[in-house]
C-alpha cells in the first residue's frame, strides 16, 4: 500500500493520476507515458507518489519495458521511497541558510561595532600623540610624556585589533588583501613589550630583550 493506494485501487488506474513530478516540474511528460511510448527503460531520480488523500510521498523511480508484452502486462515500474533522504536534504539546506543569515549577521555587527570605535579610539590616538611630541608646550614630567607615548601606542594597538576583526570577515568572503612591507624585528619586540609589560611585573616577572646579533628585516603584512 502506498500512502492508502491498495492494489484495488491502482488496478486499473492511470500511471499518471498516482505518479506525478515534483511541484514545478508538471509540463514534464510523465515517465512511465514516455517509456510506453519509445520503449526505452528509464530512472527517475525524483518523482512523486500521490496517495489517495493526495499527499505526496518522494520516490526513485525505475521503469523497465517488456520486450514480448504477456497479456497487458507492458512495463514494469519499481519504487524506492526517499522521503528519508529528502527530509535530510532540506535539513542542510535550512541549516545552510541560517549559517549565511548568522554569518551576515555578523558581518554587520563588526562594520557598525568598528566605526562606532574607530572614532573614540582616533581622538585618543591624536590627543596623545600631541601631549607626547608637547605640541602645545612642554609637559614638566617626564614620566607623563611616558604615558602619553603608552596611551598611542595602546591605542594604535587596539585600532590594529578592530581592523583585524574587519579581516576576518573580508577572509571569509575570499576579498582580503595584503599590505606587505618590511619591518624591523627588534622594533615590533619592544612594541609588544609594552603590551605584555605590566602583567610581567604584577606577576613579579623580569621581561627583557636580548635579539641574537643583527636580525634581518622581516617582510610581512
Amino acid at each position: 500500500r502506498l500512502l492508502g493506494l491498495g492494489a484495488a485501487d491502482m488496478i486499473g488506474a492511470k500511471a499518471d493520476e498516482i505518479l506525478q513530478p515534483p511541484s514545478g516540474r508538471r509540463d514534464e511528460t510523465p515517465p512511465v507515458t514516455a517509456t510506453l511510448a519509445d520503449r526505452k527503460p528509464r530512472l527517475v531520480e525524483e518523482t512523486e507518489v500521490r496517495g489517495a488523500d493526495g499527499t505526496a510521498l518522494p520516490v526513485t523511480l525505475g521503469i523497465t519495458p517488456i520486450a514480448e508484452p504477456v497479456s497487458s502486462l507492458c512495463a514494469v515500474v519499481v519504487l524506492h521511497d526517499i522521503s528519508a533522504q529528502v527530509a535530510a536534504q532540506q535539513d542542510l539546506y535550512r541549516a545552510k541558510d541560517d549559517a549565511e543569515a548568522a554569518s551576515r549577521s555578523k558581518s554587520l555587527f563588526l562594520a557598525h561595532m568598528s566605526h562606532e570605535l574607530r572614532t573614540p579610539l582616533n581622538a585618543i590616538i591624536g590627543f596623545s600623540e600631541m601631549v607626547a611630541e608637547e605640541a602645545l608646550g612642554p609637559v614638566e614630567n617626564p614620566r607623563y610624556r611616558e604615558y602619553a607615548r603608552h596611551i598611542h601606542a595602546s591605542g594604535g594597538h587596539l585600532l590594529s585589533l578592530i581592523n583585524d576583526l574587519l579581516d576576518l570577515s573580508k577572509i571569509e568572503a575570499g576579498k582580503l588583501e595584503l599590505y606587505e612591507e618590511q619591518k624591523e624585528v627588534e622594533a615590533l619586540f619592544k612594541r609588544c613589550r609594552v603590551f605584555v609589560e605590566e602583567a610581567a611585573q604584577h606577576k613579579g616577572v623580569k621581561l627583557s630583550i636580548e635579539p641574537a646579533g643583527h636580525l634581518p628585516p622581516l617582510w610581512c603584512d
